[in-house]
Order: structure tokens, then C-alpha cells, then sequence
């Protein structure tokens, strides 16, 4: 992983698990199990290896039976997989999730895909979505342990590359939905570019949020700054940066002026 602080707490003894092996993947392909018929786990089955996937590796910070796995959610889970002998991430539905499919988040991804704001996807279903796996830390994490090195540069790269992507989803016309959260749907890979993750709520809009909502977590609710703002130059200024921008088309004169502060904050200019 990009900073061992992290990699460490990840529990991974490197086994594969083959498609093969159909006791054993029953639960992750037809979660939760008890809601699952061996019809739609073999229609699921059939999918995975028709696309190239071989092996489920055993890798993540949580568990499903004797597997661990990245992450569980309320409409999927997602396990680290072999496709074509690569190294892939693979999204699967929930049987008992209220979304009907996966491939409106797919297509979002494919649009996505040339500018470098979210994984890549290979392939996908109204079931799964193979994509990039982007070995990384989460964004709140990285952050603290950058503070406590006082490495400011990096601190400044990081966060300059995560405003301007959500400037560029308002530019391209998607709102992710889930921003007003962003620890766990921003990824820091070990060259410190950032990457947007869990695309499920996304979605076209006239009224895009991404840099609003990225940008109030930053300055106003995360951890970091919140002794710098007891000076209340940096506290108006943003707040009105953020109330002009609602109503400028998305100006990228104020995505320069909110890296200006971001910087005079980080270094007291």
C-alpha cells in the first residue's frame, strides 16, 4: 500500500481462491447468502469467468466467512480478483440491494476514464464492475500522517489535486453525491495523486456539488485546520469563495483563489 502505517492494519496472507472452488465463494458472489438460490449464484459464476476472472484474492480489512475482501457497503461488496492473470478489483451487487444494477456506475467510469479522476473499468454487468485497482491510502488518513511529519508540501500537492478533480466533475456535469464525506471515497496513491471511488450515487446534474462539498469537509470539518480557523480572514474568505462559486458556472478564478488560501493556511503567508 502506499503508507506502510496503513498496509500494516490490512490482514492478507496471499491465498487465491478459484472460481473453481464453489464452497468457498459462495458467500462473497451471493451476499448475503441467506437471501441467495444456487441459480443465481451459478448465473453469477458463469459471468466472472467468462470475462476472465480466475481467482478471488485473499486480501482487505474486512471478512466474509473465511475471505477477507476491501470493503462491504449497503448495495455491494468488493474483493480483490485475477482477470487475464492482472491484478483487478471487482464490484459486486448485493443480492439484497435496492439498486436494480451496476452499469449506470460503470458508464460513469467509462466517461470518466480519460481524465484520470476515478478507476479505470474493464468490464461490467447489471451485477459486477471490473475495474483498476488503485493501491492506496484513504485521504483523511494520509493527511494525518503527513501533519505529523509537518510535511507541508506533500500535504499541499495532495489537497491541490483533490479540489481541482472535483472542480473538473462540475465541469464535466457529474455530481458524485457522496462528497460531503470524503474520507472514504478518496484514495492517495503512494505518487500522492488522489482518486474519486464509489460512484453509485452519481449522477448527471445541472447543480453540481463536488467542489463545494469537497472543499467545506476540507476547510471546515475535518481535523486539520480547525485551530487555523480561529482567524477569521481564511473562515469569510473561503465561505464567500464557496457562495460566489455556486453562482459563477463553475469558475476556475475561484478554484485558483481557494488554492491561494489553502496555501497562505498550510503556510501562514
Amino acid at each position: 500500500m502506499a503508507f506502510q502505517v496503513y498496509s500494516k492494519e490490512i490482514p492478507v496472507d496471499g491465498k487465491l481462491y478459484s472460481l473453481n472452488d464453489v464452497e468457498d465463494l459462495k458467500e462473497i458472489l451471493c451476499y448475503p447468502r441467506e437471501y441467495c438460490h444456487d441459480t443465481i449464484f451459478y448465473q453469477r459464476l458463469r459471468e466472472l469467468k467468462n470475462i476472465g476472472i480466475t481467482h478471488i484474492i485473499n486480501y482487505g480489512r474486512k471478512t466474509i466467512g473465511k475471505i477477507n475482501i476491501l470493503g462491504k457497503g449497503f448495495s455491494s461488496i468488493v474483493v480483490l480478483v485475477l482477470q487475464n492473470n492482472r491484478q483487478r478489483v471487482l464490484k459486486i451487487r448485493r443480492i439484497d440491494s435496492r439498486r436494480k444494477t451496476l452499469e449506470y456506475e460503470a458508464i460513469l467510469l467509462e466517461y470518466l476514464r480519460p481524465y484520470s479522476i476515478a478507476p479505470r473499468p474493464y468490464s461490467w454487468s447489471r451485477n459486477y464492475i471490473v475495474m483498476d485497482y488503485i493501491d492506496g491510502s484513504p485521504l483523511d488518513l494520509v493527511i494525518k500522517i503527513l501533519l505529523s511529519k509537518n510535511e507541508l508540501d506533500k500535504i499541499y500537492l495532495i489537497l491541490k489535486r483533490v479540489l481541482t478533480k472535483a472542480w473538473l466533475l462540475d465541469i464535466i456535469g457529474i455530481d458524485h453525491g457522496e462528497l460531503n464525506r470524503p474520507f472514504n471515497h478518496i484514495l492517495v496513491d503512494k505518487n500522492y495523486y488522489p482518486y474519486f471511488i464509489d460512484f453509485e450515487s452519481a449522477r448527471y446534474k445541472k447543480k453540481r456539488h463536488n467542489l463545494t462539498m469537497v472543499s467545506s469537509y476540507i476547510f471546515f470539518r475535518s481535523s486539520w485546520f480547525r485551530e487555523l480557523f480561529m482567524n477569521n480572514y481564511y473562515f469569510r474568505n473561503i465561505t464567500m469563495l464557496l457562495q460566489n462559486y455556486k453562482m459563477s458556472s463553475y469558475s476556475s478564478i475561484i478554484l485558483f483563489r481557494l488554492l491561494n488560501l489553502l496555501r497562505s493556511l498550510l503556510y501562514g503567508l
